[in-house]
């Protein structure tokens, strides 16, 4: 049994799951592709696999992914991964989202992580979020946090914002604040386009490298969802990061391109 059994094992659920033409619900399956170039210190790509179910009152996200990381020295790092997420709304106040992932044991994917965040709907127009996650990565270092945030919806679009406590295995507790604006085509349309923006943490991408814990970073991503037909959405990444670490700095470039059908 070799370590890409997680991500093998849950390609069949997904399979199996989206042939299942007698599942009465909304059904999406997505394929990314990322791209980020990190100048002097490599590169990293990965191509990912999205299903989601929503039926009633729950949303099943079901996720694959194959990555690679090179590093200037020129090794390379090859790794896969699988998660799941589970979204219920209890009630018109009530929504949980609970989830976890599982990756091989190098320095591409977290190798394991476990989250949660209840969200409250009880003020007009505005959604609070109250979070917590546990991460562990290659080598062994761990990352806890917790994370507390608001979005408020406006008629074409919404306005999120979010604050982060982390507490690493190397450098202790650290603060990170993200961002992300939201503009609808319209009221009632599919295609948006959405800014992120993120200091003390990278917005937009959970999977920390080990060297990244030591510093800080501030980041901006654009993302761009585009309507082809009724079923069938476009997407387009493009963001930068900016790296401050102990003994140098520099920007990471990241390009993606997705596909999504729905029925």
């Amino acid at each position: 049994m070799t370590k890409r059994t997680p991500a093998l094992a849950l390609s069949a659920t997904i399979l199996a799951l989206a042939t299942t033409h007698s599942i009465a619900a909304e059904q999406t399956f997505s394929l990314n592709v990322e791209y980020t170039d990190l100048e002097a210190l490599g590169e990293r790509s990965v191509l990912s696999a999205d299903y989601v179910l929503k039926k009633e009152k729950n949303t099943f996200v079901f996720n694959i992914a194959g990555g690679d990381r090179s590093f200037p020295q020129g090794t390379d790092a090859k790794a896969s991964k699988a998660g799941i997420t589970v979204y219920t709304k209890w009630n018109d106040v009530v929504t949980t989202r609970f989830g976890g992932s599982v990756a091989s044991d190098k320095p591409v994917f977290a190798k394991r992580d476990l989250y949660g965040n209840v969200d409250l709907n009880f003020i007009p127009n505005t959604s609070l979020s109250f979070g917590a996650r546990d991460t562990r990565y290659f080598g062994n270092v761990g990352v806890t946090s917790w994370n507390a945030g608001a979005t408020y919806y406006f008629p074409r679009g919404s306005l999120m914002y979010r604050f982060t406590r982390y507490k690493t295995d190397i450098t202790g507790s650290k603060n990170g604040h993200t961002a992300r604006l939201t503009i609808k085509d319209g009221a009632s349309s599919k295609g948006r386009t959405e800014l992120w923006l993120g200091k003390g943490n990278r917005a937009f991408a959970y999977d920390w490298a080990t060297e990244f814990l030591a510093g800080s970073t501030k980041s901006a991503t654009l993302r761009r969802v585009q309507p082809v037909s009724e079923n069938l959405a476009l997407n387009a990444t493009l963001g930068r990061t900016w790296y401050k670490m102990p003994f140098t700095q520099y920007t990471g470039t990241t390009l993606g391109l997705g596909i999504e059908y729905n029925w």
